[in-house]
């Protein structure tokens, strides 16, 4: 890989990994001021420390310019006359980091180190670090933004969550090659009486690649024209499944299958009507001929003053009369029957007729009993 003088960007990133990696000595090159560069675009930074013992470190500590220096070493925050100490036997963090990454949070806040050093866990939990993956692609200049302070104070923090034992780097191999690392850890004192989760497990991807936590959790290295792994995930039975978002695939990349993609599609209801079709012809089989059915009977006209006409009264006769002028049949004929209080009798439109000069098209009275005789007509046909 090209190598750049001085310290060369770089990228990082932040895994949750309970995973352990074999050694692997990381190739640097010939000239002690210079570093890898990343094989990620975006995701720039410059990594403070060489990750093997006996390496040289350029001014990577304060007062050890040109020294070679043990990994262990770190410059206690922006105090420089604290002597550097050695870090304590770490663990990966165990636990899905979602649920465990406000435990160890909160055990940071209860170490002896300095506040900066708590300050800044809290910007990486609370801020920065993806709550699934614990991925966390800030730069020293932005963290250094957020603790208002300078970007080699933010290195000498990082150092001191090293040292404290909440903080291990370390050598991944990804799907682009040979990338470091950060891990979070808790010290070995404090992993026996660490709460743990009922079901421990969780991928830890960086970058573009994802690290197994344990047997249970799926790998998954997504290349051009594959599928993106989601890091929300449905647990069940202590089971981790991701599901997967499409994406196009490439020319000549046949595309990952999908989740039910196998089932069989739904099945459709048969349609059981009994509904016979009738054939008038050869030619149209299919045509269907509904039979004639008689005229739907008109509603009932709105009758708010309706009433009683008692059987064989004087409104009787006068009701009669009205009909027979204009052409309708007796109310007896007619035998819309109705009751009430008074006992049974004819239903009329008004208690008594419309006058004689009330009969034209133009009187409300006169066209509202017409339209009521007319459907007591049609009723009594029907």
């Amino acid at each position: 890989m090209p190598c750049e003088n001085g310290f060369g960007p770089i990228g990082m990133a932040w895994q949750n990994m309970a995973g352990t990696y074999p050694a692997v000595a990381p190739h640097y090159c010939t000239n002690p001021a210079q570093r890898w560069a990343s094989p990620s675009a975006g995701v720039l930074d410059s990594y403070p420390e060489p990750l093997t013992d006996n390496v040289e470190n350029p001014a990577a500590l304060a007062g050890a310019t040109g020294s070679n220096v043990d990994m262990v070493h770190v410059d206690a925050g922006d105090d420089t006359s604290e002597p550097a100490v050695s870090a304590r036997p770490v663990v990966p963090l165990p636990g899905i980091f979602n649920r465990a990454r406000f435990l160890w949070a909160k055990a940071v806040a209860e170490d002896d180190i300095t506040g900066l050093g708590k300050a800044l866990a809290y910007v990486i939990i609370n801020q920065v670090a993806d709550r699934n993956t614990a991925q966390c692609f800030w730069s020293y200049e932005r963290f250094g933004k957020a603790l208002n302070c300078s970007r080699d104070s933010v290195r000498r923090l990082f150092r001191l969550l090293e040292a404290a034992g909440w903080l291990r780097r370390k050598i991944v191999q990804s799907g682009r090659g040979t990338v470091i690392g950060i891990e979070f850890t808790i010290p070995a004192e404090r992993a026996e009486g660490w709460d743990r989760p009922k079901h421990p497990g969780g991928v830890a991807p960086y970058l573009h690649s994802s690290v197994a936590l344990t047997a249970q959790t799926h790998a998954s290295n997504p290349g051009r024209g594959g599928a993106e792994v989601d890091t929300e995930r449905a647990s069940t039975g202590g089971k981790i499944t991701p599901y997967r978002r499409s994406s196009p695939p490439a020319r000549g990349v046949q595309g990952c299958p999908q989740r039910g993609a196998g089932l069989h599609p739904p099945y459709h209801t048969p349609n059981y009507s009994k509904k016979a079709a009738v054939s008038t012809s050869a030619a149209e089989p299919r045509k269907q001929v509904r039979a004639e059915q008689p005229a739907s009977l008109p509603d009932k006209p709105h009758l708010p003053l309706a009433a009683v006409v008692p059987f064989g009264s004087d409104r009787e006769a006068d009701w009669n009369e009205w009909l027979r002028r204009n052409r309708f049949p007796a109310l007896a004929e007619l035998g819309v029957l109705a009751s009430d209080a008074t006992g049974r009798g004819y239903e009329t439109p008004f208690r008594r007729p419309p006058s004689i000069d009330q009969d034209n098209e133009q009187d409300l009275e006169a066209r509202i009993a017409r339209r009521w005789a007319n459907w007591a007509l049609l009723r009594k046909g029907a």
